[in-house]
């Protein structure tokens, strides 16, 4: 992350893997921030006027934006890149060399998926996990912390 929200210069390293990663930590400590960066990385910046964004630099002179590398069910490597200054603008490099620039649509592989529904799947949140009910949610807490990613199951067969 170059500056989003109350980050700035962070750099985080998550393996790859098919097991969901939790994310854990205090009230504040920027969990959220973390999540829409990684939504405005594949989706762009919404709003896209600078001084209206949620997550505008805390800190005078930062470039709200960064870069998220993302390695696809192909094995394909790639580095998608967006700021917003005046207006969005981004840049996609690929391992082959081949680069892709663009304004603030989404990356390729998201077309036909939005935003709202990504995030709805693509995190669970305290509020969501509270209206689960107890068998439920010790089937969830089971398959997150075996780490096994075969012994997961679709979510509609846990969530009942």
């Amino acid at each position: 992350m170059t500056t989003f929200g109350r980050h700035r210069d962070l750099q985080l390293d998550f393996p790859p893997t098919a097991v969901p990663i939790v994310i854990v930590g205090a009230n504040e400590a920027g969990k959220s921030t973390l999540f829409e960066f990684v939504v405005t990385m594949l989706f762009g910046f919404e709003p896209a006027d600078r001084s209206s964004h949620p997550y505008r630099p805390w800190v005078d002179g930062g470039v709200l934006g960064g870069s998220l590398d993302l390695e696809l069910g192909d094995g394909e490597v790639s580095v998608v890149t967006r700021e917003l200054a005046d207006r969005p603008r981004g840049e996609r490099r690929y391992a082959s060399g081949h680069r892709l620039t663009f304004v603030n649509e989404p990356i390729v592989e998201l077309q036909g998926v939005s935003r709202p529904l990504y995030r709805d799947l693509g995190a669970l949140a305290d509020d969501d996990l509270r209206r689960l009910d107890f068998s439920s949610w010790r089937r969830i807490e089971d398959r997150l912390l075996s780490g096994a990613a075969g012994a997961l199951r679709p979510a509609s067969e846990v969530i009942r």
